[in-house]
């Protein structure tokens, strides 16, 4: 060891047992010498005086150079192996010791380096059935998956340069495409590995063709493959994926999930006909596997759409018997008349059924006439000794049928004849014109309108009159002035169907 000389700089790994050395023996007490290694000594750090320190890491060699006011470079290699092993905890900083003489150590930091922050991500998506892979999920033999790595550049003084992929290939996904897509547009292929049937674990090493940056933050590696097709359900385990450039390496893990037989569903649904407004339907039918294998409940659900608007799936129970299906849609999923109820079944390891479609409609509604004016009046008629026509101001029918049956609907009027308050009768009468043709209102009740409108449906029948259609007053030339007044009484009903 070198023989240290007033004041000095070195290096050493100060958590380390090989950095002391034992000193003292049978006739004097025990001491331990600290190891120097790349030593500057005769040092005249306590002078008064600021000194600048310049300090120096090359991760791709390891070595670490140090120089004191424009002085020689000193360094040394570090050997970054030992840590988190023995050497539990890595800092970095400045410490002295003093003498028994009083001074006072100060530090001004004037540069600190940014380094560089790197995150990357992997998602797995089964193409096929459209999906993400998640830990523990399951995949048919023969699914297309896509694994995407994303690296982002989060911040840092430099670039991520020269990085190295390492990424992992089970057996058990034969892989035909992968590329590499760059947030700067530009895209790179990616040469895969020939088919090894010796290797159980193959891996793909790949140098990317352009640096990391704030300019350039994200490279997107996306790796095309198809499950195996197997006879049996087949366990892929995970393994780490590895990126390692000059400046930084970091890891990402690949999920582990089970590649199951290409088994499928099959979902039988007893027929259902009608219920009553505000009753829920009752959903009953069976699941099958058509590998002939044994199974249970245990992951079997049954989603559902009505209408379109999907309901919250159906778990099947374990205490049912074994595909046994039986559960309520509730009468608020529901609406009157016809209901398109589209079912599909699904197996824990993600095997599904062809959809079934069932057809229930709801009954019970009302037929009603949800809007009438209580009062209208005509247009005032001036009298010139000839006949004139009016006709009414504000008048408002509006009918909604919530029967949910497939027939239609008429709207028909009868009519009392309009008279004063001292009992005069007008000389003229009601009618509803539609086209060309007039029909009288009186007491036998006339057609007014004939429709067939979907449940809930508002048909507002005086919205759709025209100069042609509608109510018309007409007068004879013997009309006298006067306010008359009388009822029209509107008859709702269904049409028989034919």
């Amino acid at each position: 060891m070198k023989s240290l000389k007033k004041m000095h700089m070195a290096a050493s790994y100060p958590a380390s047992p090989d950095t002391y050395t034992q000193r003292g023996g049978l006739t004097s007490s025990y001491r331990f010498e600290q190891n120097h290694g790349s030593i500057a000594d005769k040092l005249p750090l306590a002078d008064g005086n600021w000194h600048h320190l310049v300090l120096k890491w090359v991760a791709s060699k390891q070595i670490m150079s140090y120089t004191l006011d424009q002085g020689p470079t000193r360094m040394t290699t570090i050997d970054t192996t030992v840590f988190g092993k023995d050497i539990r905890n890595v800092t970095w900083g400045l410490t002295s010791t003093a003498t028994t003489a009083n001074a006072r150590t100060l530090v001004v930091f004037d540069r600190l380096p940014q380094p560089i922050e790197i995150e990357s991500d992997l998602n797995v998506t089964n193409l096929t059935q459209e999906r993400t892979v998640h830990e523990g999920d399951w995949v048919h033999g023969g699914d297309e998956l896509e694994y995407e790595y994303v690296l982002s550049y989060l911040n840092g003084d430099n670039e991520w340069q020269q990085v190295k992929a390492s990424l992992p290939l089970p057996e058990q996904v034969h892989f035909s495409h992968a590329k590499i897509r760059y947030a700067d547009g530009t895209e790179e292929e990616i040469n895969l590995p020939a088919d090894d049937n010796e290797s159980s674990v193959a891996r793909l090493q790949h140098d990317l063709q352009r640096t990391l940056s704030m300019k350039n933050p994200h490279a997107y590696i996306t790796l095309i493959g198809e499950a195996a097709k197997v006879d049996r359900d087949t366990f892929v385990d995970d393994d780490m994926s590895y990126f390692e450039g000059h400046e930084m390496k970091t890891a990402t893990a690949t999920p582990h999930f089970t590649i199951t037989t290409n088994k499928t569903v099959n979902l039988t649904i007893e027929p259902l006909t009608q219920v009553k407004k505000g009753e829920p339907v009752i959903i009953k039918g069976q699941i099958k596997l058509n590998d002939g294998l044994d199974f249970d409940n245990d992951g079997m659900r049954i989603e559902y759409r009505v209408n379109g608007e999907a309901g919250e799936d159906y778990q099947l129970s374990m205490d049912d018997p074994v595909g046994y299906v039986e559960f309520e849609v509730d009468a608020e999923e529901l609406q009157i008349g016809e209901n398109q109820i589209t079912l599909r079944a699904h197996s824990k390891d993600n095997a599904y059924s062809e959809p079934v479609t069932v057809t229930v409609t709801v009954i019970g509604g009302e037929l009603q006439l949800k809007k009438v004016s209580t009062e209208s009046v005509f247009a005032p008629i001036k009298l010139t000794g000839t006949a004139q026509v009016s006709r009414p101001e504000g008048l408002e029918v509006v009918v909604n049928d919530d029967t949910g049956s497939k027939a239609a609907w008429r709207l028909e009027a009868t009519a009392t004849p309009l008279v004063t308050n001292q009992g005069r009768t007008l000389a003229g009468n009601l009618y509803y014109q539609d086209g060309a043709k007039l029909t009288m209102l009186g007491k036998d009740a006339v057609e007014i309108a004939r429709q067939k409108t979907a449940p809930g449906i508002d048909y507002d029948v005086t919205a759709h009159w025209s100069s042609q259609q509608g109510l018309v007053l007409k007068t004879t030339p013997a009309a006298v002035p006067g306010s008359y007044q009388g009822t029209i009484t509107w008859h709702l009903s269904t049409v028989p169907e034919e």
